[in-house]
């Protein structure tokens, strides 16, 4: 088969920025919590918000009208596309794995899977039940939004305490900031997966009654638990900045700690499948590119954010604002997220916690300085509302243009699909006639046959069976050279369907363009990947695509059948 060996850029955008964080965490936050905690004479003015009230009011009106457009069109684009979803953007990657569940394997184990069992175990339930795989993923993406903007609701006003107006302003940014996610079509980009169990987790703390201080540490492991439910990493770092606190603001610390430890300890080892799900995770942290940040305006924001965060946190004890403490110890667990792939979304969803605590420094401040927050707020809301929108608009477009195609095109006479793709760029003619061919449920191989692997795009299987369930291996974003290397072993001498647009993935050239400066703007990590790329693992697949012999091609769902 006419392909080319190169490298895969799994390994230059995974979450492997190491060198980053551990430069951000030790010369960068450390510093400034030790100077504003011992050396500043710096003291914050309380209950003197009176004069700014108006300027929020006006940022807020702003905020919400543009936010909640941009809200609901999102959704409403989700749903009514909804029987389409099945070949669109993080939409596939859960529906693919759905499929497997529903077949009886287990995450973690049976497949390679880098989120918490609930957002696939839930999509089998509603297909279980008789909704459409697509109504499905839009329902659950839209009723996990609403959930975790409510979530995010709860904890800044917990943060701001009796500082309400402001506390209306900054969850109005992260509403405007986030406002279009539901168009990557994946319930891993909502508020739910990263907010809703770090909201119960302060509701707990922020309880009144002491006396129970020491039994909350015990309580350390269930919210490890609740948060893995949803995703691991969240779950390891709410469970972990929860016992802190709970130990910092106890009397008795070593009881604290003890307690804290046990609980955690009991969870993290109570089920094989937890240790596996961080052994996925680890590997989807194992790309082999260390990069310096890229000063482009959201890195920029994010360092201003911190500083003004570290420095609140600083001159604030944990029983002043425990909250508030437990925002920042969850929100450096997950800065390695944050500063992984440093793009502006992993930057507001990870990072969220000090974008609050910035604004809360703001507001606790001077009066010049709350004269900046309000247009801290609108330079964070608005920023990252327009990056947003540029991402939707460089990656997003032609998918949403080719589902809403599909979506409305059947209703109209036949002519109508002839003169769409007439007006298409050539480029994309042939791709837009395969997509408004294939049929909706033509993501996966019928009945492949026994022994036959199947290598399916937007999929990641790391151990591959030898069985008639259609199983998929990932062709970007968390593959490492071990998973490909397995991979090429266990692929070679067998029957493999895959699509055609698969081994383009894999085996084309990984190209940056230098004048897309938008790409540059949004993924600024994609500047060093292009001058600095790193060894492949992908050569012996490529080998083995190149070598395949084609026995049979157009197998319904797009594939081909080959003989390694």
């Amino acid at each position: 088969m006419p392909v080319k060996e190169a490298a895969s850029d799994s390994y230059a955008l995974g979450f492997s920025n190491k060198t980053f964080f551990i430069c951000t965490l030790f010369l960068y936050i450390t510093p400034v919590f030790f100077y504003f905690r011992f050396v500043s004479n710096y003291q914050s003015i309380q209950n003197s918000l009176r004069a700014p009230i108006r300027e929020y009011a006006i940022a807020h009106k702003y905020m919400q009208n543009v936010g909640l457009i941009g809200y609901v069109l999102s959704i409403l684009f989700l749903i009514v596309a909804s029987k389409n979803l099945e070949g669109y953007g993080e939409a596939e990657f859960f529906l693919l794995r759905s499929a497997l569940v529903a077949a009886g394997k287990i995450p973690y184990i049976d497949f390679d899977y880098c989120y918490g069992p609930f957002f696939i175990y839930s999509l089998s339930f509603l297909r279980s039940i008789g909704l459409s795989a697509g109504f499905s993923e839009a329902l659950l993406v839209t009723a996990e939004s609403i959930l975790g903007y409510a979530s995010i609701f709860y904890i800044v006003r917990a943060v701001f305490g009796q500082y309400q107006s402001a506390a209306r302003l900054v969850f109005m940014t992260l509403f405007l900031a986030t406002c279009l996610s539901a168009l990557v079509g994946g319930q891993n980009y909502t508020f739910f997966r990263f907010s809703t169990v770090l909201a119960l987790a302060c509701f707990i703390i922020n309880l009144k009654n002491s006396k129970f201080i020491e039994v909350y540490s015990l309580l350390s492991g269930v919210i490890f638990i609740l948060g893995w439910i949803i995703s691991p990493e969240v779950g390891l770092a709410v469970g972990v900045a929860f016992a802190i606190v709970t130990t910092l603001r106890s009397k008795h610390t070593l009881i604290s700690t003890f307690g804290a430890i046990i609980s955690l300890f009991t969870a993290f080892f109570c089920d094989k499948i937890i240790l596996q799900s961080y052994a996925s995770l680890f590997q989807f942290a194992q790309g082999t590119f260390n990069f310096p940040g890229f000063p482009s305006f959201h890195i920029l924001l994010l360092f201003l954010s911190i500083f003004l965060s570290t420095a609140y946190i600083a001159k604030k004890s944990v029983k002043e604002n425990p909250v508030a403490w437990l925002l920042f110890v969850y929100s450096i667990g997950m800065l390695p997220a944050v500063l992984g792939r440093c793009d502006s979304g992993h930057v507001i969803f990870n990072g969220f916690g000090f974008f609050i605590l910035a604004g809360r420094m703001l507001v606790d401040g001077t009066e010049r300085e709350k004269k900046y927050f309000s247009a801290y707020c609108a330079l964070t809301g608005f920023g990252f509302f327009l990056l947003s929108l540029i991402a939707t608009i460089c990656f997003n477009l032609l998918p949403m243009g080719a589902v809403t195609a599909k979506t409305i095109l059947p209703i109209l006479p036949s002519e109508f699909t002839q003169i769409f793709i007439e007006r298409l760029p050539p480029l994309y003619q042939e791709k837009a006639l395969n997509f408004l061919n294939r049929g909706v449920d033509e993501m996966q191989i019928s009945q492949p046959e026994e022994g036959s692997y199947v290598l399916s795009p937007r999929s990641n299987l790391k151990i591959l069976g030898k069985i008639n369930t259609p199983y998929f291996v990932q062709n970007n974003g968390a593959a490492t050279a071990n998973s490909y290397e397995e991979l090429a072993i266990r692929l070679k001498g067998n029957i493999v369907y895959l699509r055609y647009n698969l081994i383009e993935n894999l085996c084309s050239p990984y190209i940056v363009d230098p004048s897309a400066t938008a790409i540059l703007f949004l993924f600024p990590t994609m500047l060093f990947s292009q001058k600095n790329y790193p060894p492949t693992g992908a050569e012996n697949i490529c080998v083995l695509l190149r070598n395949a012999r084609v026995i049979s091609e157009g197998v319904p769902g797009g594939y081909a059948k080959v003989q390694m």
